[in-house]
């Protein structure tokens, strides 16, 4: 019993200290948030998602082809990328981070990638999707059991999907670029679920397997990519938050990384921002 107390009192210390050590953080995350409804960001988006199918097939050792012609005629193949609309994709994506933007209390404004002039000419933020690729393709699968020292085993494949998004972060000043842009990755990736059984057959003492999948569908993908769009948009509060801290407290070592809750409006630490940062190697 005496071990539980000073575990709890332990813990409760830690706590403690964890709360202290960010209170510099937790205020000027604070101060953030209640001022970024003054803060406007240029939401820049392609009018396409690019699809690729990773999908093996014979048309790929074809050598008279062209590599063109094989990646539209395996898009078309596809079970998956061939329901779906490059344009609509994009649109779902961008549409719902942006709603996620306004909904923070962001000024956001959407242009496309083939508009040169901004629809400001205050400073801004540019948030450029530069590109968003789904590859489809395959996830081998290999169920086994064991009985009378014999093992059965059922390979089979699984359809998956990929997305990946590169993201560019910069600064509009009167308008105009400031510098050249920062770019953030990150990525999304779905295998279709399944259930599956092995059931010995004693008529014919033979091992049968028997399984059924629950494919990703082209309502799942659309779905998907309205929800990523939103959780985006979270993920750039946070990155944004983050690096206000940091230009609050250039010189303190180890600065917490902060997010908040949006539906309570609580901060809390995290152990990696959303995006994954891709510098130039020296």
């Amino acid at each position: 019993m005496r071990k539980l107390e000073l575990k709890g009192i332990m813990l409760l210390s830690v706590a403690f200290l964890f709360l202290i050590g960010c209170v510099p953080e937790k205020k000027i995350a604070a101060e953030y948030l209640t001022t970024r409804q003054n803060i406007i960001i240029v939401l820049k988006a392609p009018k396409w998602v690019k699809m690729v199918s990773q999908i093996p097939d014979s048309i790929d050792s074809v050598p008279d082809l062209s590599e063109e012609y094989k990646y539209y005629a395996k898009l078309k193949k596809s079970r998956i990328i061939s329901q779906l609309s490059e344009s609509i994709l994009m649109d779902n994506y961008v549409t719902s981070m942006k709603r996620g933007l306004d909904l923070m209390g962001y000024k956001t404004y959407l242009v496309s990638d083939q508009d040169t002039v901004m629809p400001v000419k205050e400073n801004a933020i540019l948030v450029n999707i530069g590109q968003i690729e789904l590859d489809e393709g395959i996830h081998p699968i290999r169920d086994e059991v064991k009985y009378r020292n014999h093992v059965y085993a059922a390979d089979f494949d699984l359809g998956k999907i990929e997305l990946h998004f590169w993201i560019e972060l910069n600064r509009l000043e009167n308008g105009v670029p400031a510098k050249s842009p920062r770019v953030f990755y990150t990525t999304f990736n779905k295998i279709s679920e399944f259930e599956g059984h092995f059931n010995l057959d004693e008529g014919t003492n033979t091992m049968k397997y028997y399984s059924k999948s629950l494919d990703i569908t082209r309502a799942y993908v659309m779905g998907t990519m309205i929800k990523l769009g939103y959780n985006h948009a979270i993920g750039l509060n946070t990155l944004l938050m983050n690096e206000y801290i940091g230009y609050k407290l250039p010189d303190k070592p180890n600065r917490a990384l902060l997010s908040v809750d949006n539906e309570f409006g609580l901060l809390y630490q995290i152990d990696e921002l959303p995006f994954i940062e891709l510098k130039e190697q020296p």
